[in-house]
């Protein structure tokens, strides 16, 4: 009965029609901005390209076009996924960002694809009308698909537990595939779209205000082991070493010092990296300013 009670007053709690409202704007600026660079590329009289010689061997793969597509669907019901007004606005102002820093690339650096599609058809062939009928061989670099498929991984790997979260790996993995396979990018177009996605994990960290709380109670944990190791090491302490990573509370231990860890692991764990780093960095600030105010 208390389980039922609570899963109610959680699925209350959830901010439904601030959500509703995030996708009211996001979608509409989404296909305005993403349309009007293409739009402006087209009207270019010459557009360059950026391809590796090898890339020529990607095969290609018209049954991945629905992975691809799908990424829409998925970006529709992530901002209903959060939990919390906090949560949600942070994911939000993820998905705006990576919206704003490729499109300006588009603008500034326009690219194109020089694959030439074969023909298709049947389901697939509908879908790559579709695509075709809004997306053009243009906005390139970076590529929004990968950003966005980054910020809607993390959501997802959040909320998704046991058999659903292996299910969502599994298809998101066929998302990032189908960048490729269905020749809509070349590969530094994905190289720079991870770049993006982690640029927004950094300006944009899942912890927000908590963490401000969380660095002021750690640093607070850092200065006790500090006074402790003075006493028990003087001149480790007048060296202005930074304070072991063993001395760190459990939380701002960043999870790349886990030696067991694996690929996957760190880019599943990505935002949550990003996060402890920079709560380990100012730690290591504070713990610095210490030193120099006693020494």
């Amino acid at each position: 009965m208390e389980h039922k009670e609570s899963a109610g007053s959680l699925a209350a709690a959830r901010p439904w029609r601030r959500a509703a409202l995030w996708l009211a704007l996001l979608g509409p600026f989404f296909f305005a901005s993403y349309g009007f660079a293409n739009w402006w590329t087209s009207r270019l009289p010459q557009v360059p390209s950026l391809v590796f010689a090898w890339e020529k061997h990607i095969p290609f793969w018209d049954w991945t076009i629905l992975p691809y597509m799908s990424i829409d669907a998925f970006y529709a019901v992530s901002l209903f996924m959060c939990t919390s007004r906090a949560e949600l606005d942070t994911h939000a102002r993820r998905l705006l960002t990576a919206t704003l820093i490729s499109v300006t690339g588009f603008l500034l650096f326009p690219l194109q694809c020089t694959f030439a599609r074969p023909a298709t058809s049947g389901f697939n062939g509908m879908l790559f009308d579709m695509l075709t009928g809004f997306d053009k061989p243009f906005n390139q670099a970076p590529s929004l698909h990968v950003s966005l498929l980054m910020l809607l991984w993390a959501r997802y790997h959040r909320h998704l537990r046991g058999w659903p979260r292996q299910l969502m790996h599994g298809w998101f993995l066929l998302i990032g595939i189908s960048v490729f396979t269905t020749w809509q990018h070349h590969v530094i177009d994905g190289v720079w779209g991870v770049a993006v996605g982690l640029l927004c994990f950094y300006l944009f960290p899942e912890a927000g205000a908590k963490a401000a709380n969380l660095v002021a109670r750690s640093a607070a944990e850092v200065g006790q082991h500090g006074h402790e190791s003075s006493a028990e090491n003087p001149a480790e302490e007048r060296t202005g070493k930074v304070i072991a990573i063993d001395h760190l509370p459990a939380v701002a231990k960043p999870v790349f010092f886990d030696t067991q860890a694996t690929i996957p692991d760190l880019a599943v764990h990505a935002p949550d990296l990003a996060d402890r780093y920079a709560l380990a960095q100012r730690l290591n600030a504070a713990r610095r300013s210490d030193l120099a105010r006693r020494y």
